[in-house]
């Protein structure tokens, strides 16, 4: 189909037929660039004036948008063989979310970008990332491990269609500074990956806030059938101050009464 686009651009370059028959030419040369998406020979693409703006903003809100998401993802992932270590819940789930993970980057992939494209295909995958958030109010194997599962079939195609995206919008870019794509490919990278390790930090950072904050902590009245009696209480305020920091965090065993009868002792 080039082949006959290119030979009828250069017969009306070159003049040889009359004008009926250009015009003829001419209007099927236009119905083969709606019906195929064929270019003529030497036809460029014309872009906007804020064409530069728009894909910097894009790569921008491209980079924002994993960091927030991934602040969440991250520090949730971090503490999960800690966090939720009954029944091995935690590990169960990482293992689920990585293993299902490469099934999905084998799979998946091409056939979300082409159903979806890159923009939506990135939308989607975001949503499969939800139930393992909301799962971590009830952090249970049987919720846990399904929502680790839609982690990694999500991850797949928000991962190459992010890949994808910032390849072809290096092609304009070139196009439109005169950097080499090539240069541009590694430059929005760069750009892209600063903000998604920051979510690496905030997450962590949210964390550690959130845990140390609690200790040191007594709530008064909120006692299970497992914590400490009255008497065990008034003993350990005469004794001094506990340190919280040799049983809790790392040190963490378990929820039993044992455990907790050894913090305030």
């Amino acid at each position: 189909m080039e082949n006959v686009s290119a030979r009828a651009h250069v017969a009306v370059q070159s003049g040889r037929y009359g004008g009926p028959l250009l015009c003829l030419i001419r209007c099927l040369l236009a119905l083969l660039q709606v019906c195929f998406g064929t270019m003529a020979p030497g036809a460029d693409i014309v872009f906007g004036r804020g064409e530069k703006w728009r894909i910097n903003r894009n790569i921008l809100v491209l980079g924002f948008a994993f960091m927030v998401h991934f602040t969440a993802f991250h520090g949730t992932a971090n503490l999960q063989s800690s966090v939720n270590s009954d029944d091995g819940a935690g590990a169960f789930t990482m293992a689920a979310i990585y293993g299902s993970l490469i099934l999905s980057n084998i799979f998946l992939p091409a056939v979300f970008i082409k159903w979806l494209g890159c923009k939506w295909a990135v939308a989607v995958s975001f949503i499969a990332y939800m139930p393992f958030i909301v799962a971590q109010f009830w952090p249970k194997l049987y919720t846990l491990v399904p929502a680790g599962f839609m982690v990694g079939l999500g991850g797949g195609p928000l991962w190459c269609a992010k890949c994808t995206y910032l390849s072809v919008v290096s092609e304009p870019y070139a196009k439109l500074s005169g950097v080499p794509a090539e240069v541009l490919v590694v430059r929005f990278f760069g750009l892209f990956f600063m903000f998604y390790q920051m979510a690496q930090i905030w997450g962590n950072l949210i964390s550690s806030a959130i845990l140390s904050s609690a200790i040191g902590e007594v709530a008064s009245g909120n006692f299970s059938s497992s914590a400490p009696s009255a008497a065990a209480l008034v003993v350990a305020n005469e004794t001094g101050p506990v340190d919280f920091g040799a049983t809790c965090g790392a040190n963490f065993c378990s929820g039993s009464a044992g455990h907790v009868g050894r913090v305030y002792s």
